[in-house]
């Protein structure tokens, strides 16, 4: 997702993006099933390539934003 169309969707709340302190499941292939549980977003910033990215716990190095979906009961 390219970070002008994070603000925008997080400013107007149309769809979940997410935000530090969010807990997030992580998908290891895009829109595939839940390959792991019970993540917390540490930060979320634009890379290079202008599209924005995540930092969570259990996972080393940096993912897709596109790749997390929200943990249930959140």
């Amino acid at each position: 997702m390219k970070a002008l169309d994070y603000q925008k969707q997080k400013k107007e709340g149309a769809r979940w993006v997410p935000v530090q302190g969010d807990h997030v499941n992580y998908h290891a292939i895009i829109g595939g099933d839940v390959s792991s549980m019970g993540h917390r977003v540490e930060s979320v910033f634009m890379a290079a390539s202008g599209h924005m990215i995540a930092f969570i716990t259990g996972k080393r190095g940096h993912v897709a934003i596109e790749a997390l979906s929200k943990a249930s009961g959140q």
